[in-house]
């Protein structure tokens, strides 16, 4: 594929996911797999001028390389996930097969061993900016870009934070509780440091550059994005919901040292499901298998 076929095919494809709901960030995630896709279907030798062009033969063939470069299943179904986006945009969902007919192994949610962090001195953090994030990070379980993006007057609803689609992954909006008094308090403080129609992006910086120095400010400190904050008020809220359903009885999730599904009785098993049910709906998750890797099996 020449350069200019090249470049057409990927103005195609960028424009054509455009047209998905989806946040900053991810659309740039999902324009790079699109240009790396056509890359390499060009480094093969297949002559696409735009991305309407695409054809089953070519998505065989991008998988048999991914597989050859020994790419995790995850990978691959992310890259595959893109692209049939794109076929789905322009009404064209039959080019892409399901995962199962391309004999990708199944992506493993579960781990044993708990990616928690229970506990971060945020004193340490110099920017006021990356502890606000980080604090939201805390109490409410929210994803790094989440934090960043975060406008806390308009997120405020009293009895519970409203995610705005353009701050989140995937641009899917979503509530969040307010259940518990460290999360009112931070909310208050936060408020404080900004305007009412302001985020906890300063207004001299753009988002990328705020991003770069929560990145500079948490590795200062010894922390590197912070993810297993997440996984901290997950299990915070396993404790929490199993507790409220059982009226003082609940439990600890099954990674943090609580029973695993196996050894629960029916009644149990339950109150289980429906921990995980809300868990994943505040951690903005589609899929409950993703909430193993949280909360254990």
């Amino acid at each position: 594929m020449s350069n200019t076929a090249l470049g057409s095919a990927y103005y195609t494809a960028s424009k054509t996911i455009s047209r998905a709901r989806l946040s900053h960030q991810s659309l740039n995630d999902y324009k790079g797999i699109l240009r790396l896709s056509l890359q390499q279907l060009s480094q093969l030798g297949f002559k696409l001028r735009s991305i309407d062009q695409l054809k089953q033969k070519h998505v065989d063939k991008l998988i048999m390389g991914w597989k050859e470069s020994q790419l995790s299943s995850g990978t691959i179904k992310n890259r595959l996930s893109v692209l049939r986006r794109v076929t789905e945009l322009t009404g064209r969902e039959q080019v892409i097969k399901n995962n199962a007919e391309y004999h990708i192994a199944p992506r493993r949610y579960y781990t044993e061993i708990s990616k928690a962090v229970h506990v971060i001195d945020l004193d340490r953090i110099e920017d006021p900016y990356v502890r606000a994030s980080l604090e939201l990070q805390k109490e409410f379980g929210l994803r790094r870009e989440e934090a960043i993006k975060f406008k806390p007057h308009q997120a405020d609803e009293k009895l519970a934070i409203r995610l705005q689609g353009s701050w989140t992954k995937g641009g899917i909006p979503r509530l969040i509780p307010i259940t518990r008094q460290s999360q009112r308090e931070c909310l208050d403080r936060i408020k404080l440091l900004v305007g009412k129609k302001d985020s906890l992006i300063p207004k001299e910086l753009t988002y990328r550059q705020q991003r770069n120095r929560y990145d500079y400010f948490t590795k200062k400190n010894g922390y590197h994005k912070l993810h297993g904050l997440r996984h901290a008020y997950a299990q915070h809220r396993y404790e929490a919901i199993t507790n409220e359903m059982t009226k003082g009885y609940g439990w600890k999730s099954p990674i943090d040292g609580g029973p695993s599904t196996s050894q629960m009785n029916a009644y149990e098993r339950h109150v289980d499901l429906q921990a995980r049910l809300m868990i994943s709906h505040e951690l903005g998750h589609s899929r409950l298998a993703i909430v193993r890797s949280y909360c254990g099996k």
